[in-house]
Formats: C-alpha cells, structure tokens, sequence
C-alpha cells in the first residue's frame, strides 16, 4: 500500500469484487450513522476507519498511477 505507483501491482479490478466492496461501504456508512446515533463513538470510529481503507482501496484501482499520498489526500478524513 505504501509503495511508490510504479511499484504498486495490483490486479486488474474485479467487478464482482468492486460490487461487493460498494455494498459494503453501504452498510458501513449506515451502521456509522445508527452507532453515531446512539454515542457509540468507539464503534463509530473503526467502522469509519475500515470505510476510509475501502475507500482508499477503490481509488487506488480507479487512479492506479497517482502516487498514494495524492489519492489518500484527496479523500475527505472522516474520522
């Protein structure tokens, strides 16, 4: 992940695997707001963490010779 973009192999992206990805950060964004909600910060906070990886992930594959620091910059921080 912390490799330069010339560096960075990854697969071509499955859309299966994208699809099931989307769907996921689905329910993480409405499992953030019910946990949110309720003042679960703790649990608010991971799932917020495990979505911006998901979210980084994705942009990696959308923009594979941008360097890593520029596709994580150009993600909203939200936790």
């Amino acid at each position: 992940v912390f490799a330069q973009p010339h560096q960075r192999v990854q697969p071509a992206p499955n859309p299966e695997t994208v699809g099931k990805m989307l769907e996921e950060n689905n329910q993480l964004v409405s499992a953030i707001a019910e946990h949110s909600n309720k003042g679960r910060m703790q649990d608010t906070i991971e799932l917020q963490k495990q979505l911006h990886r998901n979210l980084v992930y994705l942009a990696c594959l959308a923009y594979p010779n941008k360097p890593l620091t520029e596709v994580q910059n150009s993600l909203p921080v939200i936790f």
